[in-house]
C-alpha cells in the first residue's frame, strides 16, 4: 500500500486551477465573441414569415373569386431559379422544415421555418417565390382543380360559409 503525505502541500495542483479558471473565462470570453458576430449556438430553428396586404376581400369580382388563394398556390409552384416545382418541399423533408401558405379575407402569409444551418438556403429558395415565380401552365390547370376540390370540402363548413358570404358584402 502506497503511503500518504497528507502535511505535503501540491504547488502544482494550484498552479493548474488557477490555470484552468483563467482557461475557462477565455472560452467564454471567446463564446461572447461568437454570439455577437452569428447565429448563437443554442438557436434551433430559424423562420421567415411575409404577410402580403392582399387577399380575397380584394379579388375581382364577379368573375375572379378565389384569385388570392390561387396566387397563393401558384407561388410555390417553382421559380427561374429553382424550376423544379417541389425544391422546396424537398429541401423541407430533407432537413425537417415546413413551409405552408394561408389566404385570410385582407392578407396572404406566407411562412417556413427549418433547422438553423438550412435557414440562408431555405430563405434564398422560398424569396424567390415572390421575385420570379414560373406560373407554368400545366401546373395552373392542376391548381385550380386542387382550389376547386379545397372549396368543395368546404362548402358544408358553416364557418365558411359566413366568410364567403362576408366576402360578397364587401
Amino acid at each position: 500500500m502506497a503511503e500518504v503525505d497528507d502535511d505535503h502541500d501540491d504547488d502544482d495542483s494550484e498552479y493548474h486551477e488557477d490555470e484552468d479558471e483563467k482557461s475557462d473565462k477565455d472560452e467564454k470570453d471567446s463564446e461572447a465573441e461568437e454570439d455577437k458576430n452569428s447565429l448563437s449556438p443554442n438557436i434551433r430553428k430559424c423562420a421567415a414569415s411575409l404577410a402580403v396586404g392582399t387577399g380575397s376581400f380584394f379579388d375581382p369580382h364577379p368573375h375572379g373569386n378565389g384569385l388570392a388563394h390561387y396566387l397563393e398556390h401558384m407561388l410555390f409552384m417553382g421559380t427561374e431559379t429553382y424550376p423544379d416545382e417541389n425544391a422546396l418541399d424537398n429541401l423541407m423533408s430533407e432537413c425537417g422544415g415546413e413551409t405552408n401558405a394561408y389566404t385570410e379575407m385582407e392578407r396572404t402569409v406566407y411562412y417556413f421555418d427549418v433547422p438553423r444551418g438550412k435557414f440562408l438556403d431555405a430563405l434564398a429558395m422560398w424569396s424567390r417565390f415572390f421575385v420570379c415565380p414560373l406560373m407554368k401552365r400545366d401546373t395552373a390547370i392542376r391548381e385550380l382543380e386542387a382550389i376547386q376540390s379545397e372549396f368543395d370540402l368546404s362548402l358544408k363548413d358553416d364557418g365558411a360559409r359566413m366568410l364567403q358570404l362576408l366576402s360578397h358584402t364587401c
